[in-house]
């Protein structure tokens, strides 16, 4: 059921999407070519964002847990899952935090509903995040998931191995 790390430890990415796999820096860029403004289920996905996404899990062997907004709508959850299909990502797409109204209270329960030790860390660009904010890799909405976000991200979750 889960994907494993070369020393067997299952390893998770909790998964943001406004902020980490889109930026508004690509949506001003595409907005100045296009003239065309972007919202919600429509708000373009930033390819760097995306190729980042996808080399921090190929290198750390993690399974992807949404944990955005996006997976309470139907057609916005499809729309991620297509986005993810483009860089061969949706098979690492293991499950989704039940909505309880808090993303820590959410991931903490996830954390408790799948009865393994794992490392993890949690993708997001606030960093408002208590008690597990020790896992945060908190992205800047401007730019989304960049280059020093991957290498902390892959930093910590080396520390568990």
């Amino acid at each position: 059921m889960f994907r494993r790390n070369k020393d067997s430890r299952v390893v998770l990415i909790f998964l943001d999407v406004d902020g980490v796999l889109n930026s508004l820096e690509n949506a001003i860029e595409l907005y100045n070519q296009t003239g065309i403004p972007r919202s919600g289920v429509n708000f373009p996905f930033d390819e760097r964002c995306m190729l980042n996404l996808k080399r921090l899990v190929e290198e750390t062997h993690s399974a992807l847990v949404v944990t955005s907004s996006w997976r309470k709508y139907q057609d916005q959850k499809e729309r991620l899952i297509e986005e993810l299909k483009k860089y061969d990502l949706e098979d690492y797409v293991i499950g989704y935090t039940k909505d309880l109204g808090n993303r820590v209270l959410e991931i903490k329960e996830y954390l408790n509903s799948i009865g393994t030790d794992v490392n993890f860390v949690i993708l997001d660009d606030s960093a408002y995040l208590e008690d597990l904010v020790e896992y945060l890799i908190a992205t800047n909405a401007y730019y989304g998931l960049r280059d020093i976000d991957v290498e902390e991200a892959k930093l910590r979750l080396s520390k568990g191995e």
